[in-house]
Parts: structure tokens; sequence; C-alpha cells
């Protein structure tokens, strides 16, 4: 075989594997914001027929969308099959427990006050499938010690973990010893006054990006 030949077979590997890896790719909101998804193919010169990802529309609070269960483990793994994300109900995240490899959530923790934070990450947690490596990552609003965020001159109050906070959360979920949790401050965009929005304010404003992974562990924290 020619070297053209090989790597002529090694992009076709590459993109059949690619194209594989979307087809079990989901995306979710809370409500399906018209146009938007229609916008993202645009943007990215994509199709529905090149990027099969599939869309659930629900309230990540509403228990029969995502309830907060105990995470699954090797000794206690998930009784359910894999299931197909053309065959799961268009309403639920609840059918993927224990299946997930992956979770990506942007910008959304700090939107609810600090129990719902809890229980949203307990729900996550629950997706999770237990082979180490499973992970769920994201970026939001952070602080260097947990509490508001309240902007000088406003009636802005956004709940804020820190990265010490953050990783005891995770760790009170999963159990000390069973995931790396890695979290970090980096100063927002947008600078003090956030794009000239709060004038006032003083209070730097910073982005956490973070990442929970699984570890092998047979023991899950409740």
């Amino acid at each position: 075989m020619s070297a053209e030949s090989r790597q002529t077979e090694s992009m076709s590997s590459k993109i059949l594997l690619h194209r594989s890896v979307i087809k079990q790719m989901t995306a979710s909101m809370k409500r399906r914001i018209f146009g938007l998804w229609e916008t993202g193919h645009e943007l990215f010169k994509s199709t529905p027929q090149s990027f099969p990802t599939s869309f659930i529309e629900g309230d990540i609070l509403n228990t029969s969308f995502l309830s907060a269960i105990p995470p699954f483990t090797k000794d206690s793994p998930p009784a359910t099959t894999v299931p197909s994300l053309n065959s799961i109900a268009s309403e639920s995240l609840n059918d993927l427990r224990g299946h997930v490899s992956a979770v990506y959530t942007g910008y959304l923790f700090h939107l609810f006050p600090e129990k719902q934070q809890e229980q949203i990450a307990r729900g996550l947690a629950g997706l999770l499938s237990p082979e180490p490596g499973s992970m769920i990552l994201g970026v939001q609003d952070g602080r260097f010690a947990k509490g508001f965020l309240a902007p000088a001159a406003s009636d802005l109050r956004m709940f804020c973990h820190s990265p010490e906070s953050w990783k005891e959360l995770w760790e009170g979920i999963f159990g000390k010893g069973c995931v790396e949790v890695k979290a970090e401050l980096r100063p927002a965009v947008g600078g003090d006054s956030f794009f000239g929005m709060f004038p006032q304010n003083k209070d730097p404003f910073h982005n956490m990006e973070w990442s929970v992974t699984r570890l092998d562990c047979k023991e899950a924290g409740l």
C-alpha cells in the first residue's frame, strides 16, 4: 500500500469515527430557541446530516427530566443497556443515567441558588458512567471565596463557588479519592465593569474553568 493510500485510509477512518461520536452526542436546553440551532449549522458550515446530534428540551430542575441519584459504581453499575439516542424519551435525560462518558455545561451553575446548584450537580453525577475517565466539565462565574457576586450599584446577585468549595461539592457527591477535581479562576473578559454594564463595580469578575474526572474507585459518596 502506498503512503498516499495509507493516508487516505487513515483520514477515512477518522471521519467515520468522528461521525460515530457525533451520533452519540446530545444537546439540551430548557427551551430550544427558535433559529439558534440552525444558526449554529450556518456558522460552522454543517447540516443535520453532517452533524446528526440530537436535542432534548427540558427543565433541569424537574426530576422527571433529570433526577438526582447516587452515582453508579463498578460494583453497582446501571441495570440498563446503553440506549440509542433516537430511542430515549424526548423530554428526559433520565434514560441516560449511568451511560454518559462526558458532560459539558457552559455558564450554567451560577444561574441558580446554591442548593439548586447541588441538585443539578447530583443529577449530572447520576448520568455519568462508572468507568474511570468519565468526566463532567464546564465554565461558569466563580469567586476566590464562595459567596454572592453582587456588582456595585446593581440588583444582580448570583451565588458563585470558589475552586475550593467546588471541589468539596463534587467530592461530597462521588466520595473523596473517587474523582479528580480541577478548578481554576481566570479574569473574565470585559473588566470590572463587564463591558460597561456595571460602571461602579470594583469587584473583579472571574470565570472558573473546571473538570471532574472519575477515578478507579468502588465506593461512591451519597
